[in-house]
């Protein structure tokens, strides 16, 4: 009975607290599905979130990329239109040359038979005999109906301007025949053997030279002597400038005058005295002579390029004038000969300018635009340019 009554006031008890934790637990049940819910809303959220995220990473990258373009592209325009510009400051000058090179196609084998002739029998002799021989070849060759260019000279047509500034830096006189020697002197496969009384191209020779270790010789030299420098300049390639020439040679020039080498490919020798000794292929020599008018055996002659630097009317007075100013005036003497190398050195540079800026144009690959080194010689075109007016 007692336990009935135990029993009895305990589910008066439990009855209540179970009642009260299945209300909670129907409350819990549901405060998890609005929980669980919430949390699939928040993780929609957060994917649309991140998506966003993504996008808006996306859209910065590609608002840099399109940046980057605009400026590339107005980079180029700048580029272009400079590149047009510069370029066009330059068409003036390359249609004139198109024009002289155009008509010097239609004349080219007249020009270049009278250059021919000029450099094989012409060196030898002076101003007036060069322009009446000239004149002869072009009425012979106009009764054979080849053109030739009407003012033809030397220099025209066979003459690089850029080496021939380089010539006067070199103080080769700056007149007409002076001019021509030099260029007969560097087509042809000859020696140079110059009469040369006031030794104007002996100086120039030795201004070419004096970088290269050049040797200079008398005839008055020892015979053993003699050999043993000739072997040493052959053997090494190092320039020979022989001076004071009489009008016969020591044997032992005579294998070295007429370019009698043995050998193939590449290696080459000369016989020098008694032995054949290697030429090196960068040996060059020089002869001057102070003779004003030599007598040179024919077997001489056929040997050598024969020039003739004497003093002409034209370039003594040139001279005379010079050395007037230098007296009266020094001051003015050393400007204008300042101006005349730093003009001959800026035009040295402007056609190297020139002649690159051309060859990057034809030989560029791709865009022309992003080629730095191109726009850099532009610059320093226009520069000069400039300097120059």
């Amino acid at each position: 009975m007692k336990a009935m009554v135990q029993f009895d006031e305990a589910m008066k008890v439990v009855t209540p607290k179970k009642l009260a934790l299945a209300e909670a637990q129907e409350k819990s049940a549901a405060a998890q599905k609005i929980w669980d819910a919430a949390l699939e809303r928040l993780r929609g959220v957060e994917a649309e979130m991140a998506k966003l995220i993504s996008d808006f990473e996306g859209a910065k990258v590609e608002e840099e990329r399109l940046k980057a373009q605009k400026d590339d592209c107005v980079r180029k325009c700048n580029r272009a239109q400079d590149l047009t510009g510069k370029l066009a400051n330059e068409k003036e000058n390359w249609a004139d040359e198109k024009k002289r090179q155009e008509a010097f196609r239609l004349n080219i084998v007249g020009d270049i038979l009278i250059c021919s002739g000029v450099i094989a029998y012409l060196g030898v002799f002076l101003k007036d005999y060069r322009e009446d021989c000239i004149k002869s070849w072009k009425e012979m060759m106009d009764q054979y109906e080849i053109k030739s260019s009407d003012n033809l000279t030397l220099e025209g047509v066979m003459g690089d301007q850029l080496k021939i500034n380089s010539w006067l830096l070199q103080k080769l006189p700056n007149d007409a025949i002076s001019k021509e020697n030099a260029i007969i002197m560097e087509n042809s496969e000859r020696w140079p053997l110059m009469i040369d009384p006031q030794m104007q191209g002996n100086a120039w020779i030795r201004n070419k030279e004096k970088d290269s270790g050049a040797v200079f010789i008398k005839p008055t030299l020892a015979p053993k002597k003699l050999e043993t420098m000739l072997k040493l300049c052959v053997q090494q390639g190092t320039p020979m400038i022989f001076e004071d020439a009489g009008e016969s040679f020591d044997p032992m020039l005579e294998p070295l005058l007429g370019k009698q080498f043995e050998g193939k490919g590449q290696h080459f020798t000369v016989k020098v005295g008694d032995e054949a000794v290697s030429y090196d292929k960068d040996f060059r020599m020089y002869i001057t002579t102070k003779l004003s008018k030599p007598h040179y055996p024919p077997e001489v002659c056929v040997k050598v390029t024969m020039l003739n630097f004497k003093v002409n009317k034209d370039g003594l007075q040139e001279q005379m004038i010079m050395i007037l100013v230098k007296h009266e005036e020094e001051t003015k003497f050393q400007r204008y000969m300042t101006n005349v190398e730093k003009q001959s050195k800026n035009q040295i540079e402007m056609a190297e300018l020139q002649d690159g800026i051309l060859s990057r144009i034809a030989d560029s690959e791709g865009d022309i635009l992003e080629d730095e080194d191109l726009f850099q010689k532009l610059n320093e075109s226009s520069k000069k340019v400039e300097l120059m007016k």
